[in-house]
């Protein structure tokens, strides 16, 4: 019942706010996905633009991230 979008960022330097910071701030929660220990995109992300996520969902053991382990994270159960 949630409506969600995904944005996902090929190129991270250099970033160009005008590409998508508009739709970052246009949404009710914003959840930063990566695959180290430090949330380091979204370190850079508010360095660079001043926008900071809402949540950052870290994964850092070497296994894939999956639609179940995101849903966990952000305490919504999966259908």
């Amino acid at each position: 019942g949630n409506s969600v979008g995904v944005m996902a960022f090929e190129q991270l330097w250099p970033l160009l706010p005008s590409q998508f910071l508009d739709k970052l701030q246009a949404a009710q929660q914003v959840f930063c996905v990566e695959g180290n220990a430090t949330g380091q995109f979204a370190g850079l992300l508010r360095r660079e633009t001043g926008f900071a996520v809402d949540k950052k969902i870290l994964r850092y053991d070497g296994l894939p991230f999956t639609a179940a382990y995101i849903l966990e994270q952000i305490q919504i159960e999966p259908e």
